[in-house]
């Protein structure tokens, strides 16, 4: 629906706290590398949800972001210039679209966002397992960065505490996209809270999660010793489904 004038004031503010601090980033981590403002940010998200913390989502956004952009553009930021503004200015970053899109789906416009929802839920994911039955959908045209925001609420949620699955109908989009932010992802060290895939691979991975059910099948078929299944405590998940309208054909949904 049309956003009320008070959802598109908060956006507008939080954009504006948004652009403030990724342009202070950028210039403070500009030669000090990636790591390193990976490094803070993990400190800043960890202070946040232990709510010891009064910055803001769009603030912590900006953070990431701003490691994304000095990933992608590793090259140019380690080359040496006179002028650190102009080169600023050169580098790769979200468009503000991708970025008010990530504000949408965490409902940072709202007086109750998905994320204070969603604590509860974390707080309580190991005993209760109770879903946050809250779901958001948004339409990005083609061309305009559906990777980049994918990455990007990937990033965010896995630093919050959960595991991300992102789904897609395709392997080599999967694939491409994995690649574009593996890098990305180590430095933040969430490569194995972050999960891409297709349909198929995220069913049969959720299916064998505690084991392979395949080889307790044979091994009972069989009257052989039943494989030994984990029973660990698990992250509360997180599914981002990639191209929503494939997901929901009669191909794949039915």
């Amino acid at each position: 629906g049309h956003l009320t004038g008070a959802e598109k004031t908060q956006l507008e503010q939080s954009w504006r706290e948004y652009e403030s601090t990724y342009n202070d980033l950028i210039q403070q981590f500009m030669y000090r590398g990636v790591k390193d403002l990976c490094d803070k940010v993990k400190y800043d998200m960890r202070a946040f949800c232990n709510k010891s913390f009064d910055k803001s989502v769009p603030q912590l956004l900006a953070g990431i972001c701003a490691a994304v952009s000095l990933e992608l553009s590793e090259s140019l930021a380690k080359k040496p210039c006179s002028d650190a503004n102009h080169k600023a200015r050169l580098l790769m970053r979200p468009h503000p679209v991708q970025v008010v899109a990530v504000f949408r789906l965490l409902r940072v416009d709202a007086k109750e966002s998905w994320l204070d929802r969603a604590y509860n839920v974390f707080l309580n994911a190991f005993s209760s397992g109770h879903p946050c039955d809250d779901s958001h959908l948004v339409q990005i045209g083609t061309g305009e960065g559906k990777s980049i925001v994918l990455g990007l609420i990937s990033i965010f949620l896995a630093l919050w505490g959960f595991d991300v699955d992102c789904a897609c109908y395709s392997k080599y989009l999967s694939e491409r996209d994995w690649r574009s932010f593996e890098k990305v992802f180590t430095n933040f060290g969430i490569q194995d809270k972050v999960k891409y895939g297709t349909f198929s691979e995220l069913a049969r991975r959720h299916v064998n999660q505690s084991g392979d059910v395949r080889a307790g099948a044979r091994a009972l078929v069989e009257s052989a010793p039943q494989p030994e299944y984990q029973q660990s405590r698990r992250a509360p998940k997180v599914l981002l489904i990639y191209e929503v309208d494939t997901f929901f054909s009669h191909d794949f949904y039915g």
